[in-house]
């Protein structure tokens, strides 16, 4: 059974775990309401607080913030891919 299904699962794992990892990363509703301390806030925190208090924004400072922030999201999904294709791939064999 575990030859069978392990080579199949592995496609779901990474499917999984990857969108875990997203959600945990882009998550901000939740530490904006537990993290009182500046220091501890988490890049999609700092991100929304780029705005002064009269609503103008610097762009340039946000979008390289965005740019950074994408960059573990990528990482993760560029080490995922090889699992999920293979997975595909295997999955669809007959016999």
């Amino acid at each position: 059974v575990l030859t069978i299904m392990a080579p199949l699962i592995k496609a779901t794992l990474a499917t999984v775990g990857m969108i875990l990892f997203l959600n945990s990363w882009n998550d901000f509703l939740w530490p904006v309401i537990v993290i009182n301390s500046r220091n501890l806030r988490t890049i999609p925190v700092g991100i929304a607080l780029f705005k002064d208090p009269y609503g103008s924004m610097n762009y340039g400072p946000l979008m390289a913030a965005a740019v950074i922030s994408t960059a573990p999201m990528l990482i993760a999904y560029f080490f995922s891919q090889k699992f999920i294709v293979k997975g595909i791939a295997v999955s669809g064999l007959k016999g």
